[in-house]
């Protein structure tokens, strides 16, 4: 989920999740939606119910969550992910490859579709626009090309939270992403292979610059797709998991950069801590100075099977072993370099 709005504005109820769990957003304008038989945005169930507040910019809540268990391969030495392999050295990803060096993602880690996910990772697109002629042509007009555009979104995700296709879980590996554009509520949820879009708040952006309503959309989409690939954890893991990688790819304007919340916070406050720590990109210049372009991958890989408070303690003992400091060091440090506070 994702979108762009004051963050005194965000209302968090997401909870624990699981496989197949759809996850719901809000946005900046956003009010509160229902959901029918399919559950809540903030509740879930089978009864539905009431929709999250609204988040700036990117989600409202969720409902029992997205995903569970599915672990990934281990990254070091001359594997996949080190020395001359598939992400480092000369590899595909590292040295003169395609992410490292000379490569064609420096100096910023991996932002796009790799070659790997190529295949992997470009499921079949199916796209329902219900109101083509009205609210839905501000989409259309800023993505002309709905399957294409998807299908890079779904090979970027993939790419940058795995380092092969052997390692993403059957439960969060769809063959096919329905795309809907229809009045629900709040921005956009995802889960079961669908992601569904507000028209109202589509409509809300149409007297933007048509840059920014491109920006706002795809945002949105990159937001949602990663929900359909990645281990979510609880709300502050999944939610900044999903901003880090759209921070990545550049869909957020400059003024989502800014002081708020803590490191447990959902959507941007983590989102964008996560990217400080993972190094400089087109969104933001600003980056720890030993920052890691590996870490959205490596806290995709040890949320795995993580839910509630686990989750927050496998991320903050991953950023102990990799940067050497405590969580609560880092975020000092981060509002203190980012914001000069």
């Amino acid at each position: 989920m994702k979108q762009h709005r004051e963050l005194s504005l965000w209302l968090v109820m997401l909870v624990g999740c699981s496989a197949g769990t759809l996850i719901a957003c809000g946005g900046e304008d956003a009010v509160p939606g229902t959901l029918g038989a399919g559950g809540s945005a903030s509740t879930g169930g089978a009864g539905g119910g009431t929709g999250g507040a609204g988040a700036p910019g990117v989600s409202g809540s969720a409902p029992g969550g997205s995903t569970a268990a599915g672990g990934t391969t281990a990254v070091a030495g001359a594997g996949t992910n080190g020395g001359a392999g598939t992400n480092g050295g000369a590899g595909t990803n590292g040295g003169a490859g395609t992410n490292g060096g000379a490569g064609t993602n420096m100096p910023y880690g991996v932002v796009s579709c790799q070659p790997a996910f190529e295949t992997a990772c470009k499921p079949t697109i199916v796209f329902e626009n219900q109101d083509p002629n009205g609210k839905g042509k501000i989409f259309t007009n800023a993505v002309p090309d709905v399957e294409t555009t998807m299908k890079d979104i779904a090979c970027t995700a993939c790419s940058i939270l795995y380092r092969d296709p052997s390692e993403i879980p059957d439960e969060k590996h769809p063959s096919t992403i329905k795309l809907v554009l229809d009045t629900h509520g709040g921005v956009a949820q995802a889960g079961g292979g669908q992601i569904q879009f507000d028209l109202n708040y589509i409509d809300s952006k149409r007297n933007d610059s048509p840059e920014s309503i491109k920006q706002e959309m795809l945002g949105v989409l990159q937001h949602e797709t990663v929900h359909l690939y990645q281990n979510y954890g609880t709300a502050g893991t999944g939610e900044g998991l999903a901003d880090l990688v759209r921070a990545r790819t550049g869909f957020y304007p400059k003024s989502r950069w800014r002081s708020e919340g803590d490191w447990k916070a959902a959507y941007t406050a983590s989102g964008n801590f996560y990217s400080w720590l993972t190094g400089p990109c087109t969104f933001h210049t600003e980056a720890y100075a030993q920052h890691d372009f590996d870490l959205p991958y490596k806290i995709n890989k040890v949320l795995a099977g993580k839910s509630g408070d686990a989750s927050f303690d496998a991320v903050a003992g991953l950023l102990q072993m990799t940067f050497g400091k405590n969580v609560e060091q880092l975020w000092d440090e981060y509002q203190a370099d980012a914001y000069g506070k």
